[in-house]
């Protein structure tokens, strides 16, 4: 009785209310996606991937990514394939490019939320969000062409489900 009063008073409050998930993803589509369509992308790397999606769609190849009309299998078909759908969809911008890892860093917000809720509360999981959101690198990479962004999103639903099998399991 006295567990479920403690986190009760816990619950209470911004942090602990689904206004409060609301607001974070809010706060935190505002920090990633702002200024997405500044021209010029920013590394070589990034540039390369944005090719590759080009050249899938002007081929009509959406399997097999390739570069300079060879094909490229040393990066993944299923990001690089992604980021040409956003480009079909958004044209051929540079927010189009880095608009799929902008979006799956969105996502890894919502997982961080959850994965804090399921451990502890919504409190636990809001300011676990709202600190991933508000550190450099993570909005650094967030908004770049890397494939990094989708594997930390795969990475952390995974956690977040075995964390889930472990809690309702007992």
């Amino acid at each position: 009785m006295r567990k479920e009063r403690q986190n009760q008073y816990l619950n209470v409050g911004f942090t602990g209310s689904k206004i409060g998930l609301l607001v974070l993803l809010f706060f935190a589509a505002i920090l990633i996606f702002n200024d997405l369509s500044k021209p010029g992308l920013p590394s070589n790397d990034d540039c390369a991937k944005t090719m590759r999606a080009w050249e899938m769609i002007r081929n009509g190849d959406i399997l097999t990514p390739h570069l300079g009309g060879e094909p490229d299998f040393d990066h993944p078909p299923l990001y690089i394939g992604m980021i040409a759908l956003s480009i079909m969809i958004f044209g051929k911008t540079a927010f189009a490019a880095r608009f799929f890892g902008a979006l799956c860093g969105l996502l890894i917000i919502w997982i961080t939320y959850e994965t804090g809720r399921e451990v502890r509360d919504r409190r636990t999981g809001w300011w676990a969000g709202f600190f991933l959101v508000t550190t450099f690198l993570f909005l650094k990479i967030t908004r770049s062409v890397q494939a990094d962004v989708p594997f930390m999103l795969l990475a952390s639903t995974s956690f977040l489900f075995f964390i889930m099998s472990l809690i309702h399991s007992i």
